[in-house]
């Protein structure tokens, strides 16, 4: 990874690489981003957890491929409220969500 790729991936609070684990991948609902995020920074899920000041909710997710298939801690927080509306392994189905400017997808 390149000096550009790390800075890109780092958390803003803590500076670990966000790319290397998946629970790090995820998206809170705009408003919550709007005022604890970063911008367009990253920031992984503990630091965003600390800064709002409880673990996420299931009111604090946006439901999206992303939140509902691919971070597996999201997933299981939204099975459990029963707000998942996308399935596992729908036949089929490609995320460009992890597509990133180096050409990796991930097929779910």
């Amino acid at each position: 990874m390149t000096e550009q790729e790390r800075k890109h991936w780092s958390c803003h609070d803590c500076g670990k690489n966000c790319h290397d684990d998946a629970k790090d991948y995820y998206m809170v609902k705009h408003h919550l981003w709007a005022a604890f995020g970063v911008g367009w920074g990253m920031l992984c899920m503990d630091c965003m957890e600390g800064r709002l000041g409880h673990r996420l909710r299931v009111e604090d997710i946006l439901p999206c491929p992303l939140t509902e298939q691919i971070n597996p801690y999201t997933r299981e927080i939204l099975n459990r409220a029963g707000r998942n509306s996308l399935p596992l392994g729908r036949a089929g189905y490609r995320t460009e969500i992890l597509k990133s400017n180096y050409g990796r997808t991930k097929d779910i």
